[in-house]
């Protein structure tokens, strides 16, 4: 900024007025692309959490598993003892 402030919207004449509007960008795409965008995108994000959450609860089911079968888990130190 030269002046220092914003220019008045109709002051063209003003060294720091800029236009704002019609700046060569017409490349704009419609609100159904991005809504379905936007809702493809949220269905990946639940799968992969999902998927996540399921790997998560097998790897400690399984490691709960190996745990049983180990000698002297609680379960063989019971049968040992009664």
């Amino acid at each position: 900024m030269i002046v220092g402030q914003p220019a008045d919207l109709f002051d063209t004449t003003n060294p720091d007025w800029a236009p704002i509007t019609n700046l060569g960008h017409n490349n704009i795409k419609s609100v159904s692309t991005a809504i379905s965008r936007s809702a493809r995108f949220k269905v990946r994000q639940n799968k992969k959490f999902l998927q996540s959450t399921q790997l998560s609860r097998r790897k400690k089911e399984s490691l709960k598993s190996s745990h049983d079968e180990l000698p002297g888990s609680s379960q063989d130190s019971t049968q040992l003892g009664g």
